[in-house]
């Protein structure tokens, strides 16, 4: 769904332009953007809820920038509050002003190996309990090329 795949001599490019560009921030009237600690009601709890299940395809598709910002920002989508909105929207702005595609560069088929990174925090997410971790596997080269 709104994928783009692209492959020529330089490797295989991942794009999901056109989904991204329709991912659009949450308005609220500006005297209820106020409160910072309010509580979203059930309209705007689904409005939010939408948002990052859009976030949420894009980082594990082709924007592997976002996804902390994914996971940190689902910490709060049982009962968000102004501020989880405001958070969410600043993800959107990044996702529009930020990379657009993936390129998987052409590697050398006779030198792979398997690379792999992790990284993990304890009790680092915004509500001091939650702990995050990610990880990386790829496909690379003797030239390091993944």
């Amino acid at each position: 769904v709104g994928i783009s795949l692209d492959q020529n001599a330089d490797g295989i490019k991942i794009e999901q332009k056109a989904f991204a560009k329709n991912i659009e921030p949450i308005r609220l009237a500006s005297g209820l953007m106020r409160d910072n600690e309010r509580i979203l009601d059930h309209s705007e709890k689904k409005s939010y809820q939408m948002l990052l299940g859009k976030i949420n395809w894009l980082a594990h598709q082709s924007r592997p920038d976002i996804s902390y910002d994914a996971y940190s920002t689902s910490l709060a989508s049982q009962s968000p509050t102004v501020k989880d909105l405001k958070s969410l929207n600043k993800v959107v702005t990044k996702i529009q002003s930020g990379l657009d595609h993936i390129l998987f560069p052409k590697l050398d088929e006779n030198s792979l190996q398997i690379l792999a990174f992790c990284d993990a925090s304890l009790n680092n997410c915004n509500d001091k309990v939650s702990s995050g971790a990610g990880y990386l596997i790829c496909l690379a080269d003797k030239d390091g090329k993944c």
